[in-house]
């Protein structure tokens, strides 16, 4: 079994391989919904929004994760 902190920091693994799709299938959803002609207000859009949110946090608390164990590893 692998962790994550087992991984090389240049490596992209299959977790980040699946954010980063459901990152643009949000994307795509929410740039349909908008060119559908639903508004910022509605629930459709702010639901969208929140889970596109969500998928950016997690990939930046990822990449910090992971230049910080780069950091790391080049200091020790």
């Amino acid at each position: 079994m692998r962790f994550y902190f087992d991984i090389p920091t240049n490596e992209i693994s299959l977790s980040d391989e699946k954010l980063l799709d459901a990152i643009e299938k949000a994307r795509e959803q929410l740039q349909g919904a908008l060119e559908e002609g639903k508004t910022f207000t509605d629930s459709e859009i702010i639901e969208l929004s929140q889970q596109l949110d969500e998928y950016l946090v997690e990939i930046q608390k990822k990449r910090l994760l992971k230049k910080a164990i780069l950091e790391i590893e080049i200091a020790g």
